[in-house]
């Protein structure tokens, strides 16, 4: 389904050019949007070689979360697959190391048994 101008207009705006969500300048209705305000568990995946996603573009996010329960995981890439910047979706390597390990991270959280995992 194609993504409605508007809002591909302002991401590419908004969260691009100026990085409003990173400069704390980012509104949300009445609200501002910006890493500091993020109180949750977090988990940031990052590739060491990706164009699309560098680590310099994610490690700033993850650092400037104000909570300590937060995990960043470094993904090696899968062989395979075309667009590797969707690799850690679906990617056979993803599949069975790095989904696995997000799916427990999250259900540590959530206070649901081990055992139905």
């Amino acid at each position: 389904m194609p993504l409605a101008r508007r809002l591909v207009e302002e991401v590419v705006e908004y969260l691009y050019r100026e990085d409003r969500f990173m400069r704390g300048t980012l509104r949300v209705g009445r609200r501002r949007a910006a890493p500091q305000n993020i109180t949750g568990p977090v988990v940031s995946v990052a590739e060491l070689r990706s164009p699309i996603a560098p680590p310099k573009s994610i490690l700033p996010f993850h650092d400037a979360l104000p909570n300590s329960d937060k995990r960043l995981i470094w993904y090696e890439g899968d062989r395979g697959v075309s667009l590797q910047h969707v690799g850690m979706l679906v990617g056979k390597k993803a599949h069975q190391t790095l989904w696995p390990y997000i799916i427990r991270w999250m259900y540590e959280r959530s206070g649901v048994a081990a055992e139905r995992i």
